[in-house]
């Protein structure tokens, strides 16, 4: 929603400008631990949080029971059991968390220089969306400075630039404009283009929920030049699994 609220902004002249995303390489195992124990240690200190809040743990104790999380890390598959011995666990309850952390106090080592040539950047765990002000060549050369400012914390960013004044992002394809961005609702192409069939045993309210979230998702992420095209994907999706046309109208209804 965030993204979507910062799309609606006028930027002014988007005509010497590019839209673009990096994506970070397999963040989970490539996050350096012993720098992600320094980075959690300088948070701790920082906020000064009393013995209480850290349920009466001092900050070495955090970063021992942290550092004993990620050492004793295992996984099963085909019959054998592995130790993951980089990065933070996968699947682990504390992961996101972390990962959200270390990329967080990443991003705030290299603002300065973001601020400078984007007129936006937003990140949405790992994945970035920025308006790049310059050119493509300029925004490569950054994509490798920003691999170079990475590299130290073993960070590693693909890009991805706009054909045709577009790309896609997580859900949404965004639109450069003259002044603004505009955006619709986007699916992978292997993605089925059908969601729960109505033919499902599911409980009557389950399948209803999931339809009107679906509904909702498809028109909160789409500006209102392209509703048409919002219906058009309810209404084929829906039909595709299995509702029939009254469902579709009512659904499109309350969306």
């Amino acid at each position: 929603q965030q993204l979507l609220d910062a799309l609606k902004m006028d930027f002014g002249s988007l005509d010497g400008s590019l839209l673009v995303s990096f994506d970070v390489t397999s963040l989970f195992t490539c996050i350096d631990r012993s720098k992600f124990l320094d980075v959690l240690k300088s948070m701790l200190i920082e906020l000064e949080l009393s013995d209480s809040q850290r349920l009466s743990l001092n900050v070495d104790q955090v970063l021992k029971l942290t550092e004993i999380m990620f050492e004793y890390t295992f996984v099963d598959f085909n019959g054998k059991v592995f130790q993951q011995i980089d990065g933070v666990p996968m699947g682990g309850h504390s992961s996101p968390g972390a990962a959200e952390l270390y990329l967080m106090v990443f991003e705030k080592s290299i603002k300065d220089d973001i601020d400078s040539k984007f007129l936006l950047w937003k990140r949405m765990v790992d994945d970035i969306f920025g308006i790049w002000n310059g050119n493509r060549e300029q925004v490569m050369l950054f994509a490798d400075w920003l691999n170079s400012k990475g590299h130290p914390w073993n960070l590693a960013f693909t890009l991805e630039i706009e054909v045709n004044r577009k790309i896609n992002m997580l859900d949404i394809t965004a639109v450069r404009k003259n002044t603004s961005i505009g955006y619709e609702f986007y699916r992978k192409p292997m993605a089925p283009k059908t969601i729960l069939p109505c033919s499902s045993n599911h409980p009557r309210n389950v399948k209803n929920n999931v339809v009107e979230s679906f509904a909702r998702r498809v028109f909160s992420n789409t500006d209102t030049e392209n509703v048409a095209k919002a219906v058009q994907t309810v209404t084929e999706t829906l039909l595709n699994s299995g509702y029939d046309d009254n469902m579709v109208k009512r659904i499109v209804g309350i969306a």
